[in-house]
C-alpha cells in the first residue's frame, strides 16, 4: 500500500501546486470566474481523497473571500466615519465664517473701522 502511495505522490503534489497556485498565487484574482476555471484531469476522478481536497479548498477559498469582503467593509465604514467627521468640521467652520461675515458687515454698517484681528 506503501508503495502504491510513494508512485502517485509525486504526481498529486505536483497537481496541489498547481490548485494552490491558482487559488493563492501571485496570478490569483478574486475578479476571475473561478466557476469556469478548468479543473485539471487528474483532479476529475471519482476517488474520495481527491473530491474531500476539492471540498476543502473551495471552503477555504469561500472563507477567504468572506473574510476579505468583511475587511472591505470595515475599510469602507472607517473612510464613511472619517468623511462624517470632516463634514461636521466643515460645517463648523462654514458657521463660524458666517458669524464673521456678520460682525464684519454690523462694524461696517456702524462705520467701525475695527479689523479682523480685532475679532478674535
Amino acid at each position: 500500500m506503501a508503495k502504491q502511495f510513494q508512485k502517485t505522490s509525486a504526481h498529486f503534489d505536483s497537481d496541489l501546486d498547481a490548485i494552490l497556485d491558482r487559488v493563492y498565487g501571485k496570478k490569483s484574482d478574486s475578479t476571475l470566474d473561478r466557476a469556469k476555471t478548468p479543473v485539471s484531469q487528474p483532479f476529475v476522478r471519482k476517488d474520495p481523497g481527491s473530491k474531500e481536497l476539492k471540498e476543502a479548498l473551495a471552503e477555504l477559498r469561500n472563507r477567504r473571500e468572506r473574510a476579505q469582503g468583511s475587511m472591505r467593509l470595515m475599510q469602507m465604514q472607517e473612510e464613511v466615519d472619517y468623511l462624517r467627521e470632516q463634514i461636521g468640521v466643515l460645517r463648523d467652520l462654514g458657521d463660524q465664517i458666517d458669524q464673521l461675515r456678520r460682525r464684519i458687515a454690523i462694524e461696517a454698517g456702524q462705520g467701525n473701522s475695527s479689523t479682523l484681528s480685532d475679532l478674535g
